[in-house]
């Protein structure tokens, strides 16, 4: 996703920070990247969301749904059946790292998603639908 400000100034989607980066003009060019006019209005869920699998996380207890939500915005991003959501995603979700972590487990255990983690990393996660 790309858009321009009223000082003509370019910015870019980056993945690995989520946020908006100010691009280099020639990078620009070089791409041939299409350019909108206008700003994105708002950010949205990707969707579809399969209903029963947000039924099943809803059914489990504390911030699950939370979680849930969190998980199909990255995965909305990165188009990706693996992933790992930052801190900065799960705190705008109102999750404190250990509830994250608790959610993950009940979602695991639910069948939704495989969890693989390792020290000292994001856990990477696996959404288990047929996408």
């Amino acid at each position: 996703m790309v858009w321009s400000d009223d000082n003509g100034a370019w910015y870019c989607w980056d993945n690995i920070q989520e946020q908006f980066v100010l691009m280099d003009a020639e990078l620009t060019q070089r791409r041939q990247v299409y350019l909108s006019k206008s700003p994105p209005s708002a950010e949205f869920l990707k969707g579809p969301i399969p209903l029963a699998w947000l039924e099943t996380a809803a059914s489990s207890p504390g911030k699950t749904l939370n979680a849930a939500l969190a998980i199909w915005f990255v995965y909305g991003l990165t188009r990706q059946q693996t992933f790992v959501v930052k801190r900065k995603t799960w705190e705008r979700f109102n999750l404190t790292r250990q509830a994250f972590n608790r959610a993950l487990d009940a979602l695991e255990s639910k069948g939704l998603i495989a969890v693989d983690r390792q020290a000292g990393c994001y856990p990477k996660i696996t959404l288990k639908i047929a996408i």
